[in-house]
């Protein structure tokens, strides 16, 4: 498919902050532009990527962005060989360029770049693009915690009907309902908390170093025989460069994904045993208001706890502990801590994934039905 009206542009790592500046510094009130300065600083500093890796597929409709794609260069263990792979963060084709081919063009240009790329974390509507162009790998699980659903008060009969109705319009503003909770009334978490915590210290800290992570914890992922590899100094990375600001956002031009929320800020975190000093491990969360709420999410962690409790009831019991710390209603945790939900207010969240290898010698395709997916992959860490 071709539109002579449409060229598509590629940027690499190594010219993405300039693009970046050159492409607001030029955009109008309602032009769309394919990345924000924050995020391509951001990207910049990406340990898994080099300079003339691509960054940006973009679509250009005369001098205007009409759409694009986003890539960050990512890292596949297989045994103990790296191996370069490439996640789609964004893909995004302007409304009033949406007849003119844009989109099947930045697919086909993906395709024609004959790397591995991966995707997860997409709208329903993209799904159906990518179910298209691409093969299916499996999907990953995650809990997601209500807990302002589970105290809130049962209403009168007379409001049910308004209620309803009024729910109805907030879904169509955002994913999250918003409702008035009632004071906090004990839930399971809260014992279990006290339980798998009680000889724990927990310290705030500013970067995960290599003594954060158990030995017991490092043998085991050695075990694993593929997986998408987030190591310390990845997450170190996107620690200090989030690509969400905090604070108001700037409403001059037409961006296709969050640029800022109120409140967005990780919280690296190390544990240790109490009674022996022995370091549990590390864990960090990010602490973020989306849609009126605020949100706990659990993303990277090496946990080796007490011989008490298992790695899901110490995650899910310190989930509990900082939110209630943050006042944080709503949670996201990894598919191990399922069993240690209880009684909780649930939902669990299927994430699929798919892939477009770089040809028949991809080593992906040698372990794409036994690669161990996680929650952390692909961009849901950035927010």
């Amino acid at each position: 498919m071709s539109n002579p009206k449409v060229k598509v542009e590629l940027v690499t790592i190594g010219e993405l902050e300039g693009y970046a500046r050159d492409s607001i510094s030029k955009a109008g009130p309602t032009d769309h532009v394919p990345i924000t300065l924050n995020r391509a600083i951001s990207q910049a500093r990406n340990p898994n990527a080099s300079p003339q890796d691509i960054a940006l597929i973009v679509a250009k409709v005369g001098e205007r962005c009409g759409g694009y794609i986003g890539l960050i260069p990512a890292c596949l263990r297989i045994g103990n060989v790296k191996h370069k792979i490439n996640w789609f963060t964004s893909y995004y084709v302007a409304e009033s360029e949406r007849s003119t081919g844009a989109g099947a063009l930045l697919i086909m240009k993906a395709m024609s770049l004959k790397i591995d790329i991966l995707v997860t974390g997409f709208t329903e509507q993209a799904e159906q693009i990518y179910r298209s162009a691409m093969k299916p790998m499996g999907s990953v699980q995650s809990i997601r915690v209500d807990r302002q659903q589970a105290t809130a008060t049962e209403p009168r009969p007379l409001f049910r009907k308004l209620i309803s109705k009024a729910k109805g319009a907030i879904r169509r503003v955002g994913p999250f309902s918003s409702q008035q909770g009632s004071p906090h009334k004990s839930q399971p978490s809260d014992a279990l908390e006290q339980r798998v915590l009680s000889d724990v210290r927990i310290e705030h800290v500013n970067a995960i170093k290599p003594e954060h992570q158990p030995e017991c914890e490092s043998r085991k992922t050695q075990s694993i025989n593929a997986e998408f590899v987030r190591d310390l100094d990845t997450i170190n990375w996107t620690i200090v460069n989030p690509w969400i600001s905090q604070g108001c956002a700037d409403e001059s031009f037409l961006y296709g994904f969050d640029e800022s929320r109120s409140l967005f800020r990780y919280m690296p975190l190390a544990m240790y045993e109490t009674s022996t000093q022995r370091c549990l491990g590390y864990a960090v969360f990010l602490l973020t208001e989306r849609w009126g709420r605020r949100m706990l999410q659990l993303f990277d962690h090496h946990i080796a706890p007490p011989n008490t409790c298992e790695v899901g009831q110490m995650l899910y019991g310190l989930t509990a502990r900082i939110a209630r710390e943050h006042d944080a209603d709503l949670w996201e945790l990894p598919q191990v801590c399922v069993e240690s939900i209880g009684n909780e207010k649930t939902t669990v969240n299927h994430r699929p994934y798919f892939y477009m290898a770089a040809g028949k010698l991809s080593p992906l395709l040698e372990v794409k039905d036994d690669i161990r997916l996680d929650f952390c992959d692909g961009d849901i860490t950035f927010g």
